[in-house]
């Protein structure tokens, strides 16, 4: 499952067509979607926020290490859904029809970059410039568009950059709000 998982980054980030396409070829059911994917990167991110915080963070403890853990797998989650839900609605408008599992795979591997920074940022205190490379999920939208969800070309566009903003920014700005309140 790791190894899949990892070739599957990989295929993602290097070739991101090539990935869309045996992505879409695949046929996953959503159940393995989340059980094969989705829930062993929020569990490794946790890990690594965990090791992070607990002996590389300002304040080095169990319980901040806890409360970091915390507000990155609420922050995940909850900008998965909500990223969902957008992107859900948007599909909705210009094809007629909903595929929610559909599109939260969509969004689950178009968040591949993201939730890889979330991985290793925790390990590489003072590399903020690194957050740099989200841009990146801009490009695998654009490819995972045209490829997985097949959206009219007039509407493209606009799909793109609603759809990769939302995949980006729900998780930055949920992190944002209970870093304030934790």
């Amino acid at each position: 499952m790791l190894k899949s998982i990892i070739q599957l980054y990989l295929k993602l980030i290097i070739t991101p067509d090539k990935g869309w396409v045996e992505i879409a070829g695949r046929q996953r059911s959503h159940q393995d979607f989340l059980n094969n994917f989705l829930y062993p990167i929020f569990g490794a991110i946790s890990i690594t926020t965990f090791a992070g915080a607990m002996w590389m963070g300002p304040a080095a403890d169990l319980n901040n290490a806890l409360k970091e853990v915390i507000v990155v797998i609420v922050s995940l989650f909850g900008g998965f859904y909500i990223a969902s839900y957008i992107v859900g609605e948007m599909y909705l408008k210009y094809e007629q029809i909903r595929e929610n599992e559909l599109v939260k795979q969509f969004v689950g591997y178009s968040s591949i970059v993201v939730y890889l920074l979330y991985f290793v940022m925790p390990l590489l205190p003072g590399f903020e410039l690194l957050w740099l490379f989200v841009v990146y999920s801009f490009y695998l939208v654009f490819y995972g568009v045209n490829v997985f969800l097949n959206i009219p070309e007039q509407y493209r566009t606009k799909f793109i950059l609603v759809s990769a903003a939302a995949i980006v920014f729900s998780p930055f700005a949920i992190n944002f709000l209970l870093s304030l309140l934790v």
